[in-house]
């Protein structure tokens, strides 16, 4: 349970409520005035405080604000004798959790601690968030803007130029165990060998394979705790996964140069499905982009065939099976036939980039 503090200079009052707290099962600590209750907070890792707003010597709105300045991780309920709704307001508006007027009942007083608990787990997960987005875009903005400039600067007749931009985006796009460079080097492979197959001249096999490997940049801004997630996400967890697209377009919109302007193409469209089930714009059939549609068996089939932090690796046939019965739902029946058809060349792609310590 939770750390909680009492702060009010009526003493039979605290000891009152620091009873309904403990049989709460809390830990309860208590302050008479605002400097008692930051000489706590400086030594206590105190989750919530439960704050009078008229003291001698101080108002609770002070340790209010305090806190809020600070940066702390205390949530604070603000306690009043007179229910005065500009003081409730004004406790609010400056970071007060909750609002209880005196005497409360005592399961009053538990629901607001509850209540207030929560948000302020939901606070610290969105603090969380915002900290690691800025550490990882910090430490991989640099990567992979390089890797975004060696791609405005290749040609189809610069391979070796090509290839380092490749190993340039493993460096840059390798954001979580799944994401190996192995796994994106091999979704390029297979999105270059299909196109080939299929006969799709728009582009050529590099630039094809440079693009594909682009297809998941937009996980970039997704939290670590939702991708490194061992186990099926909550439904909240999926909407903030289904953003990686849109953020990975938006991340190559505006690159000119072929690759890029195809890896916006792919990131935006492979997830979507033949029969418009997909995200994020619900596209069916040929109105998905040809480029999606050949990433997006790619990207599939090696994910099935890998292991991952929720399942291990699925064998060879029984993918196989998987992707023909999502043969005109998820996939594009015609392009997904020319990918099977040629299981030696997948085979080989996968043992040609293999993840570290995988058994294949």
């Amino acid at each position: 349970m939770a750390q909680l503090l009492i702060v009010d200079d009526e003493e039979p009052f605290r000891r009152a409520l620091r009873r309904t707290l403990e049989r709460g099962g809390h830990t309860v600590h208590e302050a008479s005035s605002v400097g008692e209750a930051r000489a706590v907070l400086s030594t206590e890792d105190i989750d919530l405080a439960l704050c009078d707003v008229n003291m001698p010597g101080g108002s609770g709105l002070e340790l209010v604000r305090s806190v809020a300045s600070e940066g702390s991780d205390t949530a604070v309920v603000m306690l009043t004798g007179v229910d005065d709704p500009a003081v409730a307001d004004e406790a609010l508006a400056i970071g007060a959790y909750g609002y209880l007027v005196k005497p409360m009942g005592g399961n009053e007083a538990l629901i607001s601690v509850s209540s207030s608990l929560r948000r302020r787990e939901l606070e610290l997960a969105r603090r969380q968030h915002v900290a690691e987005l800025e550490s990882k875009i910090v430490s991989r903005s640099a990567a992979l803007q390089q890797a975004l400039a060696q791609l405005e600067l290749t040609t189809a007749s610069a391979l070796d130029a090509q290839r380092d931009a490749a190993d340039r985006l493993v460096t840059a796009l390798t954001i979580r165990s799944e994401e190996t460079g192995a796994h994106i080097q091999r979704v390029g492979q297979f999105s270059a060998m299909l196109a080939r197959l299929a006969g799709v001249r728009l582009w050529s096999a590099e630039e094809m394979c440079l693009a594909a490997m682009l297809h998941d940049v937009g996980k970039i801004g997704i939290p670590d705790a939702i991708l490194l997630k061992p186990g099926p996400l909550e439904e909240d967890e999926f909407a903030i996964i289904k953003r990686h697209p849109v953020i990975g377009n938006r991340l190559l919109a505006n690159g000119t140069s072929p690759v890029l302007i195809l890896g916006a193409q792919i990131a935006l469209a492979h997830h979507e499905r033949w029969d418009g089930a997909g995200y994020p714009h619900g596209l069916a059939g040929d109105e998905i982009p040809i480029a999606g549609r050949i990433a997006a068996i790619g990207d599939v089939f090696d994910a099935l065939t890998s292991d991952r932090v929720y399942r291990g690796a699925v064998p060879f046939e029984d993918a196989v099976e998987h992707m023909r019965s999502e043969r005109g739902r998820h996939f594009d029946p015609a392009l997904l036939d020319v990918f099977l058809s040629s299981p030696e060349e997948l085979h080989a792609i996968r043992l040609t980039h293999p993840d570290p310590a995988a058994v294949l």
